[in-house]
């Protein structure tokens, strides 16, 4: 008998690499959280919203938070 895989495993940093999110409304809220929950686990995350400024700001603490551009 295997053994059953750990789930944990899906937590690891590069669980997402070679992955591409496209997160509507990623500049605040929770939206903003799930964005940077990719990042986080490696994925290329591209956000949108409706205000440049929320974007821009957004995009820079994600960058600063997870080391990636």
């Amino acid at each position: 008998m295997s053994a059953l895989p750990n789930p944990l495993d899906v937590f690891h940093p590069t669980a997402l690499a070679g992955h591409v999110a496209l997160v509507t409304g990623g500049g605040t809220g929770i939206c903003r959280g799930i964005a940077e929950a990719y990042a986080r686990f490696g994925a290329e995350v591209c956000i949108v919203s409706r205000k440049q400024e929320v974007l821009d700001k957004t995009a820079a603490e994600l960058a600063a938070a997870t080391g990636r551009e």
